[in-house]
């Protein structure tokens, strides 16, 4: 074999190594935002469909069908009731109840916890109550029932 033939094999190598040290944040990046902005718009969906129901009379129901990518994970939590339903998905360690506890934090009173690619975060959609605590996945349907002064929402 030639000489630079072989320290061109090398380099290549070196190279394609460096590449995947150091880009793989930035592959990993690209793949997470895609996912992130597929979960929030299912967030956003239902906070609209709970915002719709919500100005419905007493009684009304909507299914609803999360659309979320496969390593997404939303919980639906009552924020005066955060025992945990392990059968249902909902099992918060100490670190998450402290946050989902402490006022002056963006979790306080959330009724929502997101796990998504990039960073886990609470939410609060307006007059959305569980009916339980549990955690809902990729293809997972919802019942959504208009209590009055708030919107239950629970799995089908």
């Amino acid at each position: 074999m030639d000489v630079g033939l072989v320290f061109g094999i090398i380099f290549a190598i070196i190279l394609i190594g460096a590449v995947f040290v150091y880009g793989f944040d930035l592959i990993k990046g690209f793949f997470c935002t895609g996912s992130d902005a597929q979960t929030l718009k299912a967030v956003k969906d239902l906070e609209v469909s709970v915002k719709d129901l919500y100005a419905l009379s007493e009684g009304s129901t909507l299914p609803f069908k999360l659309h979320l990518p496969g390593d997404a994970k939303i919980c639906f939590i009552n924020p005066d009731d955060l025992s945990p339903n392990i059968p249902k998905g909902w099992n918060p360690d100490s670190t998450l109840m402290e946050l989902l506890n402490t006022s002056g934090t963006s979790f306080y009173r959330s009724n929502l916890w997101i796990e998504k690619c990039s960073e886990k975060i609470g939410y609060k959609i307006p007059h959305l109550l569980p009916a339980y605590n549990f955690c809902a996945t990729q293809g997972d349907e919802l019942f959504l029932e208009n209590k009055g002064y708030w919107v239950e929402v629970s799995l089908i």
